[in-house]
């Protein structure tokens, strides 16, 4: 397998099978993951109030700030594939499948973007946790 300038002969074998795998990854969690509670306790702490996972948007913003209207987004850098952030790495197993499902969460979350700046919502795009907190911190003032 050819992925830019790595040609992996012998791809790494998953040291766990494919039911372990399957498990691992089924716990993986959409809703309610730290650094959304992170997010959403320190609005709640600065006086913004807000709606959770309102499924009726396009792409279910894990924050809306109705008053402002703006959807927040608290995505992971690896599942969104976010460019020139250190935690997104292509993993060396089964690489083409990644790379396809990551481009197509990148498709999804430009779409859903279109969306909801029809709908006149601001959707804020990925922010770094030192970044995150500088902006969260500008809209509180």
């Amino acid at each position: 397998m050819d992925i830019g300038f790595f040609n992996f002969h012998h791809p790494m074998a998953d040291k766990l099978t494919r039911e372990q795998r399957h498990l691992c990854m089924s716990h993986i969690r959409s809703k309610n993951t730290k650094p959304e509670l992170i997010v959403r306790r320190f609005l709640f702490a600065n006086g913004f109030r807000f709606r959770v996972n309102v499924k009726r948007l396009p792409g279910t913003p894990d924050i809306v700030l109705r008053k402002y209207h703006t959807a927040i987004f608290v995505n992971g850098c690896f599942w969104h594939g976010h460019d020139n952030c250190s935690l997104y790495v292509v993993p060396k197993t089964n690489a083409d499948f990644w790379i396809s499902k990551i481009q197509r969460n990148k498709q999804r979350d430009s779409a859903s973007a279109e969306k909801l700046k029809k709908n006149g919502l601001a959707r804020h795009p990925h922010l770094g946790m030192p970044t995150l907190t500088t902006k969260t911190t500008r809209l509180s003032q």
